[in-house]
């Protein structure tokens, strides 16, 4: 089927990106321009930038632009999964409120950069295979989300946990390699397809009446998780299939990946915790 056929809502939460946030639109926009109907609904909170007021302008512009700020939400909730988590299940339920079908998609993005240039091809491949999948997730040339990921045989436990486990028999930088860098691969171009149990990479496309059936989670036992670990085993366990699309690109953020010992481990404590 082609994307004519099909309605898609974009979620996501932001925090201070007045630097991206134009930019970001932008290219989701041009990402899903094929389909019958789009409509935008963002979540802010937390802001000390000119997110808000950028946030208005594209909204005065667009009439399928929505978002929702929700003020100050880190005295209540002063871990940052816990928050993500938090506003993730607002946007669910947002969600629910709308007409659905079993022709609408939801895509949940990242608008920190990520997206900037993401290539639709990949996407719109998938419509073709629909009926075999329930959500795809994206991929890099350099796969780096492993916090997200679980997949058998390639990243199966908390990649954090792991490395703070391994610490206590080797140095850090190897910790860190082992639990963490030395899984940010290359995914064979020859699959379409990966199987996973969890992922996301900044972009995640779900059937919508899949995704509502999911709840996040950022917080286990006064534990930072990632909120898309707890949301992505949940829709599994109730029969949903869930793929990593390897030909569905977008840009991982340079810090991630080929970057220093020092610089890599500070950007990615403060970007994951």
């Amino acid at each position: 089927m082609s994307a004519q056929n099909y309605s898609i809502f974009i979620l996501g939460t932001v925090k201070n990106v007045e630097k991206t946030i134009i930019n970001d639109v932008k290219a989701i926009k041009k990402f899903t321009e094929k389909f019958d109907k789009t409509q935008f609904c963002l979540l802010e909170s937390d802001s000390n930038d000119r997110t808000i007021e950028i946030l208005n302008n594209i909204k005065d512009k667009d009439n399928n632009f929505n978002y929702i700020t929700l003020g100050k939400l880190e005295g209540k909730f002063p871990l940052r999964t816990e928050r993500l988590a938090f506003c993730r299940n607002e946007l669910i339920t947002w969600l629910k409120q709308k007409k659905l079908s079993d022709n609408t998609l939801v895509l949940v993005a990242d608008f920190d950069g990520v997206n900037t240039n993401v290539d639709d091809k990949g996407f719109i491949d998938a419509l073709n295979d629909i009926n075999d999948w329930d959500a795809i997730f994206a991929n890099q040339q350099i796969y780096y989300d492993i916090w997200a990921l679980r997949a058998k045989g390639w990243c199966e436990n908390d990649c954090w946990q792991e490395f703070e486990t391994l610490k206590q028999t080797m140095n850090e930088k190897d910790a860190l390699a082992k639990a963490i860098t030395s899984k940010q691969i290359s995914i064979n171009s020859s699959m379409k397809y990966l199987s996973v149990t969890s992922a996301f990479g900044g972009l995640g496309v779900y059937k919508a009446k899949h995704y509502i059936k999911g709840q996040y989670r950022g917080v286990i036992n006064n534990h930072e998780i990632c909120e898309h670990v707890p949301f992505n085993e949940s829709l599994i366990s109730n029969g949903s299939r869930l793929f990593i699309k390897t030909d569905m690109l977008n840009n991982p953020p340079n810090q991630h990946i080929q970057t220093p010992f020092k610089k890599l481990k500070n950007f990615l404590q403060k970007i994951w915790h």
